[in-house]
């Protein structure tokens, strides 16, 4: 601690200029830290193509894997085919495209 000309501690101010409460002021940011930390950990799932070519596609899925074949569909369509599910492992979703 600092001390003052006449040998005293030096106080550390407990509110800023605005008068609010340095306290108070470093709770709500923790505050809205948490809440905002909250809210990413509850993001809605999200089935994403991870690797592709013309033949095959490999999906990552959190949940239902009857969700990929949509992916899978929009993925083969760009080469005129069709998906057809080959393998599920470790939420990865293996899709074969085939000519129809």
């Amino acid at each position: 601690m600092e001390s003052t000309a006449g040998g005293e501690a030096a106080k550390l101010p407990l509110e800023d200029v605005s008068g609010v409460p340095m306290i108070g002021r470093g709770a709500v940011v923790f505050g809205l830290a948490l809440a905002a930390l909250s809210a990413a950990c509850a993001l809605p799932k999200q089935d994403v193509p991870m690797r592709g070519t013309a033949d095959w596609v490999l999906i990552s899925y959190a949940g239902d894997v009857s969700d990929t074949l949509p992916i899978a569909r929009r993925h083969c369509a760009q080469y005129e085919r069709q998906p057809v599910l080959q393998q599920t492992k470790d939420n990865s979703a293996l899709y074969s495209c085939v000519k129809p």
